[in-house]
């Protein structure tokens, strides 16, 4: 067989091209999908996770944004919503959770908070970014040891009626699925008081 190759050189170079024709293909192939998996793992190694941390206890009262996930979280924007008692319906508060709180104080009649009476607020989630393991405060307030604890009633009933949507991006600014919950959780006393 060795012979005849040699004989037949045209022969023997065609084979010799196609198989490297071949090989050729099968490389590109192998490096557009190692290209494809290690594209889709690097975007999916930086993938934030957001979560709302709500914080009651007798004297403080707060609601945290953390990112649990592996990458930077770019918040987009944020809409909140009040149920409202009387109708079953839901009314579209403010972009911020300080803008809603005061706006469904105005709507629900339940009282009045003075912004100075919050610890902390952001009044602003416009370019507002959290690192991976990090969090921030979108609201705190924090009583004094001689302050009256009743002042926190009227801020736990108007957040247990609040309802969060918060939209966010990775690094990349692909979308990611939006955060949403309620805060009914700071309602739970309110119930029984009246």
């Amino acid at each position: 067989m060795f012979e005849w190759l040699v004989n037949n050189s045209d022969v023997s170079q065609a084979i010799t091209s196609i198989a490297t024709a071949v090989i050729s293909i099968a490389a590109i192939v192998v490096s557009i999908v190692t290209y494809s998996r290690q594209e889709k793992s690097s975007k999916e190694s930086v993938r934030p996770f957001l979560s709302f941390e709500l914080i009651d206890l007798p004297r403080r009262l707060g609601i945290k944004l953390r990112n649990d996930g592996l990458g930077v979280a770019k918040v987009k924007s944020a809409k909140f919503y009040m149920l409202h008692d009387r109708k079953e319906m839901e009314i579209e508060l403010g972009d911020t959770l300080i803008e809603s709180i005061d706006e469904a104080l105005m709507l629900s009649r339940i009282g009045e908070i003075d912004r100075d009476s919050w610890k902390r607020y952001l009044d602003s989630y416009e370019n507002l970014a959290l690192a991976s393991a990090s969090e921030r405060f979108l609201i705190e307030i924090e009583l004094s040891k001689t302050d009256d604890i009743t002042i926190l009633e009227i801020p736990r009933k108007v957040l247990s009626k609040i309802r969060a949507e918060l939209f966010y991006a990775d690094i990349h600014d692909n979308e990611q699925p939006a955060l949403t919950a309620n805060f009914k959780y700071f309602g739970r006393g309110c119930e029984y008081a009246e």
